[in-house]
């Protein structure tokens, strides 16, 4: 049995905009796992894989904005990040072509680099935009 991400307060950055879209990719994410666990039909977890990889993909666009936005001078390491993850999803969607599997490695990838990638580069970028966010409130 993978485990699940279960969305918690102490998963919040801070940032609105990201958090609630952190939220909605948690559903998604555990939503492939179960396909996986409960052994679905492939055309249903490619289906289910590939609205996760359309969700990513528009996620991490929107986060690179936001870093873009406010001149975040690690946005090249994180976008590098982002696209490490997309090369996972990708090949995943490959495995369940020719095999007929592949959500079965996302269950088994996405909770670590998840959480590691939210409590690293995640808090990293949000802490830089709140502050510059606090001091434009201050003045």
């Amino acid at each position: 049995m993978s485990q699940k991400i279960i969305w918690t307060k102490e998963l919040t950055l801070g940032l609105p905009e990201i958090d609630t879209q952190h939220a909605f990719l948690v559903k998604l994410i555990n939503i492939c796992i179960d396909s996986s666990e409960k052994m679905a039909q492939v055309h249903i977890q490619k289906e289910h894989l590939e609205n996760l990889r359309k969700y990513v993909v528009w996620h991490f666009q929107s986060e690179e904005n936001l870093m873009a936005m406010y001149n975040y001078p690690g946005i090249k390491t994180h976008k590098e990040e982002h696209d490490d993850l997309l090369t996972i999803l990708e090949s995943s969607m490959e495995k369940i072509n020719e095999k007929g599997t592949g959500a079965t490695n996302l269950a088994e990838i996405f909770p670590g680099w998840f959480g590691g990638h939210s409590f690293g580069y995640d808090q990293e970028m949000a802490d830089f935009i709140n502050n510059i966010r606090g001091k434009h409130e201050k003045s």
